[in-house]
């Protein structure tokens, strides 16, 4: 216990609830109420209802399940999608487009391009991912990128439009 704490002692909520999630999905443990957890205390009455009212986030066993649920159309879609799962439920500090089309062949839905696909999700206004950094000087050098709140958000509401 001691190890944990001091592993998760330096790091902000989110991303201390983001290892939590990933702890969770990996050694499949529900830990309750992980994603609606509140430390502030409500200012008035109003703001207390509004968090009542907010859905709980659905929990999904896998990339798979995620994936089917979210039914994405276009090959930006598909990739968003999966960078979203690996980002936010494996806690994966940065993504890397092959990474995200090789996880997408292993369940049938390859990209052709998918430098395009991350291309056109980082010109979409607003940004659903953006590139940190590249190593190498070519065309074909490595890429890493973030999901941003905005694709956050995108690939929820994919998943709440896929789940009715």
């Amino acid at each position: 216990m001691k190890q944990v704490a001091e592993a998760l002692g330096g790091l902000e909520e989110d991303a201390i609830r983001r290892v939590l999630s990933w702890v969770s999905d990996h050694f499949s443990v529900k830990i309750k109420d992980l994603e609606g957890t509140r430390t502030a205390t409500p200012e008035s009455e109003f703001e207390d209802e509004e968090v009542e009212k907010r859905p709980r986030q659905a929990t999904y066993e896998d990339v798979a399940e995620l994936y089917a649920v979210a039914q994405p159309a276009s090959d930006a879609d598909k990739a968003l999608v999966v960078a979203y799962w690996m980002q936010f439920h494996e806690g994966a500090p940065t993504i890397e487009a092959q990474g995200v089309n090789t996880r997408l062949k292993h369940r049938g839905h390859g990209i052709g391009n998918v430098t395009r696909a991350f291309e056109n999700l980082k010109r979409a206004k607003p940004q659903l991912i953006v590139q940190l950094r590249k190593s190498g000087t070519s065309k074909q050098a490595r890429k890493t990128f973030k999901v941003t709140t905005e694709g956050k958000k995108y690939v929820e509401q994919l998943l709440r439009s896929g789940s009715m």
